[in-house]
């Protein structure tokens, strides 16, 4: 289980390396800077069973960027620089959370645009692999049920300006959310979610001083698309001991291309438990055991990044269950196609691997393959 946690973090290792044999007109250029970033938040309480919220969260972080414009995607994307953050977080109720230390991969779009002088408006998006000192335990740490076990992903969204001060340092301000979670491959699985500010102080090593121009070979348009993806999703039981078992998920549904960079999508998604899990939710086998079958109405989007995609899906549950309430589902990942998404229509096949979750509580983590027509 926690190795299909490593291979999303993987996956968006290779999506930052994603290579296409179409290279822009004009020379590449650099930037790299090392930036150290100090944040402060507060845990939200996202279940009911979490323990009172006392004190602050506080993150450290050292972040690495550099730039190298080398392929189609970072040109569709503004030339988002490439980072490596190495930090760690000390959670509010320590005595419970304890502490984290983590790695990730990180891109940050939107550098090149600015409000006014001085000023640069950004997004960063990233994940990785977190390692936590505590987590739960029956006898001796009952309260953690938001972690389970010791490595963990994690990841984060995170809206920022940096305010330059000259040609070689910027001051950055930030907001965003960090989440730490194992997917459920251990339970319980909460997860730990802290909106946060924070500031930091940067130093640039190199100035880009060249722009590329735009290809020709990119492919914006096309028409709808129908779609297929077959996945197997593993989780574990209610009890902390208990087995893993599989869920298997079928999606059809339609895709629009809106550019040359990003398609939208809907459909219908049918869960299918396997018998084992309805024996562990309802203790026999019965008309209940429709719990075990679920439908869902979704919309998605996927970023594109050569052969790479990061897929997004949100939808409601069409039908109620007595064992999951919640009618929200979502899901979070990543896909590998056979041929690059920007120079490539029609079919063209995949192979995935994605979190899905409840209302912002993970379910499973899955892997999966699918094809457009």
């Amino acid at each position: 289980m926690k190795w299909l946690l490593v291979a999303l973090v993987l996956g968006l290792s290779f999506s930052l390396n994603a290579q296409t044999k179409y290279k822009h007109r004009g020379s590449a250029f650099k930037q790299n800077k090392v930036e150290a970033q100090f944040m402060i938040g507060r845990i939200v309480k996202n279940h009911p069973d979490l323990p009172k919220n006392i004190g602050y969260t506080t993150i450290q972080s050292l972040n690495f960027y550099g730039k190298r414009n080398k392929w189609q995607w970072q040109y569709l994307y503004g030339s988002p620089s490439l980072g490596l953050s190495i930090g760690s977080a000390q959670f509010g109720n320590n005595n419970t959370y304890g502490n984290a230390y983590f790695t990730m991969l990180q891109m940050k779009f939107g550098e090149r645009v600015g409000c006014v002088r001085r000023l640069r408006p950004h997004v960063i998006l990233g994940t990785g692999l977190a390692y936590h000192t505590k987590q739960y335990d029956y006898l001796s740490n009952p309260d953690n049920i938001a972690i389970s076990s010791k490595i963990n992903n994690v990841s984060k969204a995170e809206l920022g300006a940096k305010i330059y001060l000259n040609q070689r340092s910027f001051i950055g301000v930030y907001g965003g959310v960090y989440h730490f979670s194992n997917g459920k491959a251990s339970v319980p699985n909460v997860g730990i979610n802290v909106p946060y500010v924070g500031a930091s102080l940067a130093y640039i090593f190199y100035k880009p001083n060249s722009k590329l121009a735009k290809t020709d070979s990119i492919i914006t348009k096309d028409r709808i698309r129908v779609n297929g993806r077959l996945g197997l999703g593993f989780t574990k039981s209610k009890l902390p001991t208990g087995p893993v078992y599989h869920i298997y998920t079928y999606q059809l549904f339609a895709s629009k291309r809106l550019s040359g960079k990003n398609n939208v999508q809907a459909g219908f998604e049918v869960f299918q438990h396997s018998p084992t899990s309805v024996l562990l939710q309802h203790q026999e086998l019965s008309e209940k055991s429709i719990d075990a079958t679920r439908i869902v109405f979704f919309a998605g989007h996927e970023f594109y990044f050569g052969h790479f995609s990061f897929l997004t899906q949100g939808g409601i549950y069409i039908d109620q269950s007595i064992s999951k309430p919640s009618i929200f589902s979502s899901r979070l990942g990543f896909n590998y196609y056979l041929k690059s998404l920007h120079n490539h229509i029609g079919v063209n096949p995949n192979i995935g691997v994605a979190v899905k979750s409840d209302f912002g509580e993970a379910d499973f983590v899955e892997i999966s393959i699918g094809c457009g027509f």
